[in-house]
């Protein structure tokens, strides 16, 4: 618990401790001098902290003078100038001096008041914090003639007054006084409250054990309630001797060491520390050998439960000469305990203490260099990244070859880490004659030599000195299979001087004479130049340094591009920022800067890929940025049919692309992009570019060439990508013209007369031959039909070879040129089946429309038989197949937003920014249209419902898309030109179960009616109920066949029948049935009871009604029905009623009368 008291206890002691010296090697005068001194400053520092501490507290100041009135408190004197305005009462005025620490002017008015008489004080209480004027006096060494002027006014009592934080004033004043005030007030107090602990568990003993500027305060305490408080715990189970012995001084230690006892001395706090612990945290140095004397010198390998010892507290901060005299005194075992992170107390030496290393090296000898802590990092290790060169060259010459070879768990010796920094590299020529040239070849876990490391980190002279000296580690490679070229271009130095740039140039020629391979690759196939992780500023320099010498020129150039066909250029287009070293590589290139951006790799899997992809790739804005308005484009495609957006998305950087690409390539649009990061012919398992090449080629006419839109003339077996092929144009081309134009202009393009021929010989082949070379395109499916008409309107064309309806075809209304349908729409005119899966496979934005559309197109014809029946229905099982993974793997894959989107979408309750136009539409040809050549926009929930496929019903996404529209109140726009009714505040779920129980209610009551008709019979009053539920059910079932009155085609025998979907039901039979044998029932009743009075038929129109409840009966199934658990049920018994039980009891019925006709022979001759 962190309180404002403790608080403010830690920030004093900083103060104090950064105000005190060291008191060491003074004689007695010089120390009380220097204490003098030290006290005056301490005091400055005490009053800055407490003043800051309590700096957000003058707002409570101001509060308090705010609420100051004319009215004065009659007990109180309040002082004010002549003539002015009343000053604030005394006890306010008070306070607020002594919160600011203004003692001088509180004493005067304190002073005052005693000679004025007045004998009462009311002490004001902090809002806030609860304090009152004595806390604040007791807060500060300066207040503590004021507390003895208050104690005089309001008693001793008043010390014992608690704030929030329960710490009374006593508890300040021995924090902050000096023993000589305290001294009479322990004497006066009673001992409870000597004893009273604050919310942190301190006592006024615990308080007083920190008081640095007094250091006889805890002996004052002492003096009042004996030696027993030296073991009192606080609530973090420290000792008052504890806190004693990291704030006094030796003299005091000594004493306090000698009145406690062993149990006492043994005390641990909650983190296991030992009073020798807090020993060690005393500035006082001469405390720490007092507690040696008193504990011996095996109280520094006392450890706590982060296992750090009283010697490692010490090292941290302790002088020189203390620190060698105590790793004297302590040994080799103290000095090899190791803390929780393994660390011995030689690891915590830095560069300012290395002396201490060097007096233990003397003391112990080279075996404490081996010590090694939790990363395996040996002392000497650890001094050579800390300590200076002259002391690491001294523990390197005594140090063995098995110290020096020690490895950290990264596997790197103490010579791997010199070689990282020039001013070292004497260490390891002083290790090397140590122990030979060889250990220049020591490897770390990534078998990096420490040779391989000084070529990347030192200078060129120290390098080559090194090389000199280990002629045979020259030609070793890493683990990666880096070589010492790899490693200088890896180097993370500032090169920027032309010296330090022809210092790498040298070195670079240095290790090629060295026998060195310039262009031999790493395990990944990059060159020295290719794997660069050099500073982008320094690479450009060096570039354009070597661009100017023919030597290292020519020496660049064979590393512009590697055994895999990349140049230099893809390798830095995910890396750098092209923009600021594309100019050298292109002066080393001898290429102009655009030609060379557009420079593809010429084998292996990325031929074809321009630096835009590796761009991508890597995810870097900058230079997809700056690609993209040099002129390269993301539909630019590799050999293997991979874009840039391919690219990105595979490595998880695809919003990056998104970010920057619309922005930047002109004319490209987010449904191009999203063209692009789901390619059409990724659905279908294409052939290879080659074969594909042959097959278009047979059927292209020869020399069938297509006209770019820039004028650009390419072959289809062009090896080299296109723009047509790419999709560079052509996704965000819109179709010449007009349609009526196209069909007119006697044009030709190999991408049209490729789809069409697939689509005239039905050819899966020829179509996905087309996609693997990326002819067809959205483009190309929209000029299809207007490609098509003007064919079929041509005198050469032999229409009636491929296609048979060409004249319905030039009559029939086409789908929108902008809709993915139209091609699936030609295509299943005229019956081309074997194609259909394949187009539909490859819509990207309407594949669900697109199956629903065609089952709604299938159904008549399956219907009807017409054609091949049994290719009409394998066909309809793959789409279904299809459509239902389609919507079960969105609807399972998509978070619960996403889920509510796709649900609006299916129900078409997608709107604009001004919640109107809901949509999408799709077009479809309804087969409720008598005229099939036409279309109309519907709802993919609508197409749903006109396919009446139940697998696709049944979905699970299907499922939830009806559970929704069950729950939710019916909403009307203005746009929508609804009128709201009466019923509209009730969800159809609602709706349907008061309908629910309102027909419970009549089937009750009804069976009491029938059944008691005796008695219903004679009187008038129980027809009023029925005949009200005869009326409202007739009414509502006139408005139910009003509702569905639209003609729909029923398919009967091959026929289609064409009646209101009303009937489509059957359970509505029931319904007319069963509202007619009602009205027979009351009518008949009515005209025998009023009319006729004839009692013989009464039992006939009880029959009536009998026969009206027993259709109601069977029609509350339906209720049943809807329900999750029972429905599937009752669907099971209605199939099972209808194609077993019935033909069962036909043939029993036929066995009956059989055997019935022989029997009665044979009995009755």
């Amino acid at each position: 618990m962190s309180l404002k008291a403790s608080e403010l206890n830690e920030r004093a002691e900083k103060s104090e401790d950064e105000s005190e010296a060291n008191l060491t090697g003074e004689d007695a005068s010089g120390s009380s001098v220097q204490s003098d001194r030290e006290a005056d400053d301490s005091e400055d520092d005490e009053d800055k902290e407490i003043e800051d501490y309590w700096k957000d507290e003058s707002d409570l100041i101001e509060q308090t003078d705010n609420q100051a009135t004319s009215e004065q408190q009659p007990a109180e004197l309040v002082l004010g100038a002549d003539g002015e305005q009343p000053a604030l009462p005394l006890s306010q005025r008070l306070l607020r001096l002594a919160r600011s620490f203004e003692f001088e002017t509180a004493n005067r008015l304190l002073t005052e008041l005693a000679g004025s008489g007045t004998s009462t004080l009311t002490l004001e209480r902090d809002q806030r914090t609860r304090r009152t004027l004595i806390h604040y006096a007791a807060m500060h060494s300066k207040g503590q003639e004021t507390l003895q002027l208050l104690i005089n006014l309001v008693g001793i009592d008043s010390l014992t007054e608690s704030d929030k934080a329960k710490m009374t004033p006593l508890h300040f004043a021995s924090r902050y006084h000096s023993g000589k005030s305290l001294a009479p007030l322990f004497s006066q107090v009673k001992r409870k409250v000597l004893e009273q602990k604050d919310a942190n568990g301190d006592t006024c003993a615990h308080w007083a054990a920190r008081n640095r500027r007094s250091k006889d305060a805890l002996l004052a305490y002492l003096e009042a309630i004996g030696q027993q408080c030296l073991g009192w715990l606080n609530a973090r189970r420290r000792t008052v001797l504890s806190e004693a012995m990291a704030t006094c001084d030796a003299a005091t230690a000594e004493r306090l060491l000698a009145q406690a006892g062993s149990e006492l001395l043994a005390l641990k706090d909650e983190e296991g520390n030992s009073w020798a612990h807090y020993a060690a945290d005393n500035r006082d140095e001469a405390v720490i050998f007092a507690a040696i004397e008193a504990a011996g010198p095996e109280c520094l390998g006392w450890q706590n439960y982060r296992k750090q010892s009283v010697l490692h507290r010490i090292l941290e901060s302790c002088s020189v000469e203390v620190g060698k005299k105590l790793v004297a005194l302590a040994g080799s075992e103290t000095l090899s305990l190791r803390n929780e992170i393994g660390s011995t107390c030689l690891h915590m030496i830095d560069n300012n203490k290395e002396e201490i290393l060097s007096a233990a090296l003397d003391t112990i000898g080279p075996e404490c260099l081996t010590w090694q802590n939790a990363k395996k990092q040996s002392v000497l290790y650890h001094a050579v990244l800390t300590c200076s060169t002259e002391l690491c060259k001294k523990l390197v010459q005594e140090a063995d070859s098995d110290c020096l070879s020690l490895r950290d768990e990264d596997g790197n010796t103490c010579l791997h880490e010199a070689v990282r920094s020039d001013s070292k590299i004497e260490i390891v020529l002083k290790a090397a004659q140590t122990v030979g040239w060889w250990c220049l070849g020591w490897q770390n876990n990534k078998k990096q030599t420490v040779l391989y490391l000084a070529v990347s980190s030192c200078s060129a002279s120290a390098a080559s000195h090194l090389l000199k000296m280990a002629p045979a580690e020259i030609l070793r490679v890493d683990g990666d299979g880096n070589t010492l070229l790899h490693s200088l271009f890896q180097s993370e130095k500032h090169r920027h001087s032309d010296n330090e740039i022809q210092e790498f140039l040298s070195m670079m020629n240095t290790l090629v004479k060295s026998g060195v391979r310039l262009v031999c690759e790493n395990n990944v196939g990059q060159n020295c130049l290719h794997s660069t992780t050099m500073l982008e500023r320094c690479l450009a320099l060096i570039m354009m340094k070597a661009a100017t010498f023919d030597t290292y020129k020519k020496m660049f150039k064979q590393l512009l591009n590697n055994s895999s066909g990349l140049h230099a250029i893809h390798a830095f287009a995910g890396r750098y920022r092209l923009r600021e070293i594309v100019k050298p590589l292109a002066k080393l290139s001898e290429l102009q800067v655009p030609d060379l951006l557009r420079l593809t790799v010429t084998m292996d899997a990325n031929k074809g890929a321009t630096c835009l992809h590796f761009a991508c790739e890597a995810g870097n804005k900058a230079n997809i940025r700056y690609l993209l308005r040099q002129g390269l484009l993301l539909q630019n495609v590799t050999h293997s049919g991979m874009s840039c957006i391919d690219y990105a998305y595979e490595k998880g950087k695809l919003d990056e692309v998104l970010e920057v690409a619309e922005d930047c390539q002109k004319g490209l649009t987010m449904t191009d992009l999203w063209r692009l990061v789901d390619p059409a012919q990724r659905a279908l398992k294409l052939p290879d570019r080659s074969n594909s090449r042959q097959l278009i080629a047979s059927i292209a006419h020869e020399s069938l060439r297509v006209e770019g839109p820039r004028g650009d003339s390419h072959s289809v077996c062009d090896d080299k990508p296109s723009k047509r092929r790419g999709s560079a144009v052509s996704l965000s081309e819109k179709p010449p013209e007009t349609a009526v134009a196209v069909a007119k202009k006697d044009v030709s393009r190999t991408d049209w007369d490729v789809l069409l021929r697939a689509i005239e010989l039905d050819s899966s082949r020829i179509l996905r031959s087309a996609f693997s070379l990326n002819l067809v395109t959205s483009d190309t499916e929209r000029c299809l039909p207007m490609y098509l008409a003007q064919k079929l309107n041509s005198d050469t064309y032999d229409s009636n070879r491929y296609f048979d309806k060409s004249e319905e075809f030039l009559n029939q209304k086409l789908f929108s040129v902008v809709s993915e349908l139209l091609v699936i729409d030609v295509a299943a005119f005229f019956d081309k089946m074997n194609i259909l899966p394949d187009l539909i496979l490859t819509r990207q934005f309407e594949l669900i429309p697109a199956c629903i559309s065609l089952l709604v197109y299938l159904k008549p014809k399956i219907a009807q038989r017409q054609g091949r029946l049994e290719q009409l229905k394998e066909l309809q099982g793959k789409i279904i197949c299809i459509v239902v993974n389609a919507l079960d793997d969105l609807y399972m894959s998509a978070s619960e937003e996403e889920r509510n989107l796709l649900i609006d979408y299916i129900r078409g309750d997608l709107r604009d920014n001004n919640g109107e136009n809901p949509g999408p539409m799709f077009p479809c040809r309804c087969a409720d249209n008598a005229d099939r050549s036409s279309f109309e926009y519907i709802t993919l929930f609508d197409m749903v419902e006109e396919s009446d496929c139940s697998e696709l019903i049944e979905t699970d996404c299907m499922h939830n898309v009806a559970r929704k529209a069950w729950h939710p109140r019916p909403q009307y726009t203005e746009a929508s030109g609804k009128k709201k009714r009466f019923t509209d505040p009730f969800t159809p779920k609602v709706k349907f179960y008061i309908h629910h129980v309102a027909f419970v209610i009549f089937l009750a009551y009804a069976a009491w009616y029938i059944l008691d008709f005796k008695m219903t019979f004679y009187t008038v009053i129980p027809d009023i109920l029925l005949s009200l539920y005869a009326a409202s059910y007739t009414v509502q079932e006139f408005a139910d066949f009003w509702r569905r009155r639209a003609l729909k085609n029923f398919y009967v025998n091959k026929r289609i029948i064409r009646c209101p979907s009303y009937f489509q039901d059957a359970i509505n039979l029931f319904d007319c049935f069963a509202i007619l044998f009602l009205w027979i029932g009351l009518f008949w009743k009515w005209i025998i009871f009023y009319v006729v009075e004839d009692s013989n038929t009464t039992y006939a129109c009880q029959m009536m009604l009998t026969i009206s409840f027993t259709l109601w009966g069977f029609r509350s199934v339906a209720f049943l029905s809807y329900h999750e658990r029972t429905g599937p049920v009752i669907s099971m018994l209605s199939s099972l009623l209808i194609l077993d039980l019935l033909p069962f009891l036909a043939i029993v019925m036929i066995i009956f009368y059989v055997f019935g006709v022989l029997f009665f022979n044979l009995l009755f001759p």
